[in-house]
This record gives structure tokens, C-alpha cells and sequence, in this order.
């Protein structure tokens, strides 16, 4: 359906790579900006260029872009997984276990930590309580709990809650927010229900 036929380019090479043929014809696609018919390939002899390509060759450039997306993720995932195996190669034992195990209990900034590893240049992590606004600092907000805002039934307004939520953890430094609960309450006594959503 990518209708290739016409170019002896893809009647001639042998491809070994998907992404690449993606790329020709994405390329050839813009290009052209045409839609090969029996009538414009073979017996019309005037130009019948478009500025938006329709019917099949529209298909057809939809699905390579498509693919073209994502070919980007997949190279993405690739190039953080070569940065990761990169920087991993370069950590001590000690290295390793102080990233795995932090530094204990409010040992730093927030109620969890994780240590800098200068080698590789990274600079730590940062774990912050809690479920209804940032632990254990100032000039910040209290939202409603998980319970009371669940009740809402009001999927815009829970949505709304975490955004605002998570940009006041990021704007207080914290990497990892420890929130939102969400455990399902099991015990109607459970002193911490109110932290989930029900």
C-alpha cells in the first residue's frame, strides 16, 4: 500500500534496516506529494502535484509517520540504555550499594535520600512524604486527602489535584514524591485510610 512501485530505488537495493526504509519513504512521501495513479504514471504526461497527498499515498505517508515515531522512541530507549550500561560500568561496589540503600532515614534534605556519585556525575536522590502536600516544609500547600477527593467522583478535579500536587514537590527539589496511597482500604480501621482513595 506504500505504493513503491514507481521508484527503481526499492526495485534495486536490499534493505537491512526497517528504520531506513521508513525514512525513504517519508522522504519520498514529501517529496513527490502525489498520489501514483495508473493515469498519472503511465499515460498522463502533465504534472498533477498536490499541496496535501491524498487517497492511498495519504495512507500511506500517515503509517510511516507513524512508524517513524516510533523508530524515535525505540533509537531514545537505545541511547539511555547504552548511557545507563555506560555509567554502571563505572561504579564501585560501594557505589552501587549506597545507590540501591540510601542513606537512611532523614539522612539529608528529605525523609529519604540516596547519596551523589561524583564518578558519574550524579546527584542524588531525593524521596518526600506525602500524600496530601510536601513533608516537613514551608510555604506550601495542604490538599484534600486521597478519601475526601475520591468522593468527588470528579476525574478532572483528581487530575488537577496531582498536577498541582507534583509541582510542588518538584518546585521544593524533590525527585521522588512518596504519594499517592494506593492501597485499597481492607480494614475500616486502618488509621491511614484517609492517605488512598478509598
Amino acid at each position: 500500500d506504500l505504493q513503491h512501485d514507481y521508484n527503481p530505488y526499492f526495485l534495486n537495493h536490499h534493505f537491512d534496516d526497517d528504520d531506513e526504509v521508513v525514512h525513504i519513504f517519508i522522504n519520498q512521501a514529501r517529496y513527490d506529494n502525489y498520489q501514483p495513479t495508473a493515469s498519472t504514471t503511465k499515460t498522463s504526461t502533465t504534472s498533477t502535484s498536490t499541496s496535501t497527498p491524498t487517497g492511498a499515498w495519504a495512507s500511506a505517508l500517515a503509517k510511516a509517520s507513524r512508524y517513524e515515531a516510533l523508530i524515535q522512541l525505540r533509537i531514545t530507549a537505545k541511547t539511555i540504555t547504552f548511557y545507563a550500561k555506560t555509567a554502571v560500568a563505572k561504579l564501585s561496589t560501594a557505589d552501587k550499594v549506597s545507590l540501591a540503600t540510601g542513606t537512611m532515614w532523614q539522612k539529608g534534605p528529605c525523609v529519604g535520600n540516596t547519596a551523589a556519585i561524583s564518578s558519574i556525575g550524579f546527584p542524588g536522590l531525593c524521596l518526600q512524604d506525602g500524600p496530601v502536600g510536601v513533608r516537613f516544609a514551608d510555604k506550601i500547600s495542604v490538599f484534600p486527602a486521597g478519601v475526601n477527593a475520591a468522593a468527588s467522583w470528579n476525574r478532572d478535579l483528581i487530575r488537577q489535584r496531582a498536577a498541582a500536587l507534583g509541582a510542588e514537590f518538584k518546585g521544593k527539589g524533590v525527585h521522588v514524591a512518596l504519594a499517592p496511597a494506593m492501597n485499597l482500604a481492607r480494614t475500616a480501621a486502618s488509621g491511614r485510610n484517609w492517605e488512598g482513595f478509598g
